[in-house]
């Protein structure tokens, strides 16, 4: 199976005083939208809201890459059911096992959660349902990309049925 595309929902822009007024600065020269830039940060996640920043995104992204160096992290939703054929297996004691140890991991006796709660990003979750294993979560590009490939390696070989 394919990795599913996460829909972009934040940037995640950590950066030092200098950074942020060089940033400042080149938004205000290049005659951006500042107060979008300003208004598109979420204080409490410290993340900025890409609805907010729409229209304008790629130009941000670009001056971002320009200015610091770097690209700013997207955060993605993740929402996607893996369609497991559970009857052909002992469904949940092998996911057990296969989830064990893979990236951002919380060991629970009850649940499978990785890289945080569901309160705030990072966070993701499976869950076991009838039609398939479904994940749902908020996290960082990069960190998507390292679950879900070492998600297929743990699961390779497990019967899927078709959708």
């Amino acid at each position: 199976m394919t990795r599913p595309q996460g829909e972009l929902l934040y940037l995640r822009l950590a950066t030092t005083p200098a950074e942020e007024l060089a940033l400042d600065d080149a938004i205000i020269a290049r005659g951006l939208d500042f107060d979008a830039w300003v208004g598109a940060l979420d204080p409490r996640t410290e993340l900025y809201e890409v609805a907010r920043l729409r229209d304008t995104l790629p130009s941000f992204e670009a001056l971002v890459r320009e200015v610091l160096g770097r690209a700013a992290t997207r955060v993605i939703r993740i929402e996607t059911l893996v369609p497991f054929d559970w009857e052909a297996f002992d469904g949940l004691q092998t996911m057990n096992r296969c989830l064990a140890g893979l990236p951002g991991e919380l060991p629970s006796p009850r649940e499978w959660r990785f890289f945080g709660t569901d309160t705030r990003p990072p966070h993701l979750w499976a869950s076991f349902e009838p039609p398939g294993l479904q994940v749902v979560g908020l996290l960082d590009e990069p960190d998507w990309h390292e679950w879900w490939d070492a998600f297929e390696r743990s699961t390779h070989g497990l019967p899927r049925r078709c959708r």
